[in-house]
């Protein structure tokens, strides 16, 4: 659940500003990526004018009041001490955003999973990179809070509310089997749910048995607790991926 005062694009094609991210290679043998062009997609500064509605969108969300946290989260090692959050806290910035929707562009994302909508803002930016890849673009997203709800209007204002293109499920995404159409794969998936050891893995190992053969998984705070970074470290030991970096010391990415 990341909260960021990065310095970053505010979404209208204004990139004064725009802060430059480290990337720790850990891996780069990839058939897709070079050094060179996964280093040029995280600091593309590109803004197609379908980010204005994302900035729209942020501006609306703002006003809601605070949700209680999900109940998934009790008990559990987290980087803060709140009980409540916001669409500011639990979005990903713009400059992250930008980073997301600039990856899934550069790789060619068409099909694509997420585990944690939160309020939509993610989905947004993946929608649009993957419609600009292909007309059978299509996203699914899982939320498990109540805001399950805001997600789907926010990414409905991508998909022009076409569910076979962008759907926002409240389950659980280990049971992502149940909802998905049989011999279906995605070449991205994005995962922001819980931040720890076992959810993260048991995340990846759902969403791997779907994967196409060439495919990327991104995973968001990988430094928001020692938890996650066990996981992180334990994905890229599976070794069944070519390619591994981490962006920022927070954004992990697996890639063909």
């Amino acid at each position: 659940m990341p909260a960021s005062d990065d310095k970053s694009p505010p979404g209208t094609g204004d990139t004064r500003g725009f802060k430059e991210l480290p990337v720790e290679f850990v891996k780069a043998e990839s058939s897709v990526w070079t050094r060179e062009s996964f280093l040029e997609a995280v600091n593309a500064p590109d803004q197609p004018p379908l980010f204005a509605r994302i900035a729209r969108r942020r501006e609306r969300l703002r006003r809601l009041k605070p949700k209680p946290l999900h109940k998934s989260y009790l008990g559990r090692e987290l980087s803060h001490d709140k009980t409540h959050v916001t669409a500011s806290t639990i979005s990903l910035s713009p400059r992250y955003g930008t980073m997301l929707y600039a990856l899934a562009r550069a790789f060619g994302a068409r099909h694509a999973l997420e585990a944690g909508s939160g309020y939509g803002i993610s989905s947004m930016y993946l929608a649009i990179a993957l419609a600009e890849s292909g007309a059978d673009s299509r996203l699914f997203s899982f939320e498990l809070a109540s805001y399950a709800n805001q997600a789907q209007r926010s990414l409905d204002l991508i998909t022009h509310g076409d569910s076979e293109r962008g759907k926002v499920l409240r389950e659980d995404f280990n049971a992502l089997g149940v909802h998905l159409p049989a011999g279906e794969t995605f070449d991205l998936v994005f995962i922001d749910s819980r931040h720890d050891r076992d959810t993260l893995i048991r995340s990846y190992k759902t969403a791997y048995g779907w994967m196409a053969p060439r495919s990327m998984i991104l995973i968001d705070d990988i430094g928001y607790s020692g938890s996650s970074r066990e996981g992180w470290e334990e994905m890229i030991a599976r070794n069944e991926f070519p390619f591994a970096a981490l962006v920022n010391e927070r954004i992990g990415v697996l890639s063909a």
